[in-house]
């Protein structure tokens, strides 16, 4: 997604505010083109179906939807060097854990 920028500019402006203006806004675009161009990945799922004795419970740090033992995790856009981290909590029947 690019970001518009908008600035309102008081008039009269001179050269020299000019130019400070238009290297402030070639900034904030070079800024907003470099991560739309560093996504690797976009509407991402990470599902997981979990064993009969494994219930999940929730999932931290992301929004996640749990049906029964599966979950699955919509990931909108992956950047690269990026890292996620989530947390699932799982209750776990350790009578029929083999």
């Amino acid at each position: 997604m690019l970001t518009a920028c908008f600035a309102m500019v008081p008039q009269p402006v001179s050269a020299a505010e000019r130019v400070k203006l238009t290297a402030s806004l070639v900034a904030i675009f070079n800024r907003e083109f470099d991560t739309l161009m560093s996504v690797v990945a976009s509407d991402i799922k990470i599902s997981v179906a979990v064993p009969d004795y494994v219930r999940p419970v929730r999932v931290l740090g992301t929004d996640a939807h749990i049906d029964g033992r599966e979950l699955s995790i919509p990931l909108t856009q992956l950047y690269s060097g990026q890292n996620c981290y989530f947390i699932v909590e799982l209750e776990v029947d350790g009578r029929n854990w083999t």
